[in-house]
């Protein structure tokens, strides 16, 4: 009868044990940073909070500050930061223009090219255009940001569509929503950010790269 092999000794075993071990863990290791790569260059990395369920920008046609009309669809293809503000506002409504205007100068002009920015009237009784007008230029956001205005009865309809808190619903034009929402090239809602907790012009800038498209 021939030899049969001998069974390996302890020592033998263990280190077949630890050569499968190590060989195991890296091939996960390889594997698992394969999918970080991946994913990392795939997903987009905010900072600001990422919305409740994903949610298309719904349509609006509204006048700007100049009278001319503007729509959802004229924003199709563009990143689109949205707003809603008041011209009355003396609270989180400056704060918050201006940390969109540094963050506006942060960027370059191809990047600005690519991102539409709106704010919509929270607050009809005040914002009419030539207060829209006042506003824009005192924070130098002429030709930057389009701000959008109308009557109760245009407005409501976006306010209920997009979940915000009017100036008419709270009574005062100092306490409303005041939502920095980001909504990418596809009109999807990809992130917010909110006054006096993310809301700065580096995070913004971050934040509307990420949105950018590729």
């Amino acid at each position: 009868m021939g030899d049969s092999p001998s069974p390996p000794s302890g020592h033998s075993r263990r280190r077949l044990a630890l050569i499968l071990v190590l060989g195991l863990a890296a091939a996960t290791g390889v594997i698992a940073g394969v999918l970080v790569a991946v994913s990392g260059s795939d997903a987009p990395d905010f900072i600001g909070s990422p919305p409740p369920v994903r949610l298309v920008a719904q349509a609006f046609a509204l006048e700007d500050e100049s009278g001319a009309t503007v729509t959802r669809e004229d924003m199709r293809g563009r990143v689109m930061l949205l707003t809603f503000l008041s011209t009355n506002c003396r609270a989180q409504c400056p704060p918050t223009a201006s940390t969109i205007r540094v963050a506006m100068e942060g960027l370059t002009a191809e990047e600005r090219a690519q991102i539409a920015v709106v704010a919509i009237s929270i607050d009809p009784e005040f914002d009419v255009t030539a207060a829209a007008v006042t506003f824009l230029d005192e924070r130098r956001l002429t030709g930057v940001m389009s701000y959008l205005v109308g009557t109760v009865e245009e407005l409501q309809p976006v306010w209920d569509a997009y979940g915000v808190l009017s100036s008419i619903d709270s009574g005062s034009s100092d306490n409303h929503s005041v939502p920095v929402r980001i909504f990418d090239a596809d009109g999807v809602w990809v992130v917010s950010l909110r006054n006096g907790d993310d809301l700065n012009p580096e995070n913004l800038i971050h934040d509307l790269r990420e949105a950018l498209p590729n």
